[in-house]
């Protein structure tokens, strides 16, 4: 009787003793992978074309594609202010605080109130408006679209774009050499060839040196 009590005692001891020595349960957080929610501290250019990151908005002077990484303030391309649509509203009220914003926006320490007007924001809307305007009649005139300075190097660079997939290089590869080709008739000149001796009339297609 003593025997059985004394081994009771003891699996109850062990049993106290293990569970004590047991580790507490710990919530375990899996790491979020998603690239947008890394984002570096600060304005630093990103080419994800608001692929990865959430879209500021499109620059109204050279149509560059403003991620959140890159952030509002001018355009790492061309220096143009670029803001989210809440902040050009506010920018557009021309208040105390449409000045202040501004100054945060571009860098500005001190800048005077009578300098910030709608007179700036409406010209640079309208160049935009008219360079949209220009790149609509280009796309659907071939003749015109061979006059858009550096076209084939900016779809070159585009090409080079990490974040594209398969089917948008391969439209991107054959709007090449359609601009290529487009070029090469762009440079032919046709010349008549009259052989009087043989009454004989040809065509001599010749290409103007590059």
């Amino acid at each position: 009787m003593n025997s059985n009590y004394s081994l009771k005692s003891v699996a109850a001891s062990l049993n106290e003793i293990h569970s004590q020595q047991q580790k507490p349960n710990i919530p375990v957080t899996l790491k979020n992978n998603n690239p947008a929610d890394r984002l570096r501290p600060g304005r630093h250019r990103c080419d994800c074309q608001a692929r990865m990151h959430k879209l500021i908005r499109n620059c109204i002077s050279c149509g560059r594609v403003v991620c959140e990484q890159e952030g509002s303030g001018p355009c790492m391309f061309c220096n143009e202010l670029v803001c989210t649509r809440e902040e050009r509203q506010i920018l557009n009220q021309k208040s105390r605080k449409s000045v202040e914003l501004y100054n945060k926006l571009m860098g500005c320490k001190n800048v005077d109130a009578g300098m910030f007007s709608l007179a700036s924001v409406g010209n640079a809307l309208t160049k935009a408006e008219q360079y949209k305007n220009k790149l609509l009649v280009a796309d659907s005139d071939t003749e015109m679209r061979t006059h858009i300075h550096d076209l084939e190097s900016d779809y070159y660079n585009m090409e080079n774009n990490i974040y594209l997939t398969k089917e948008e290089r391969e439209a991107i590869k054959a709007r090449k050499e359609e601009l290529k080709e487009l070029r090469m008739r762009q440079r032919r000149t046709l010349v008549v060839d009259f052989d009087f001796e043989h009454a004989n009339v040809s065509e001599i297609i010749d290409f103007k040196p590059t």
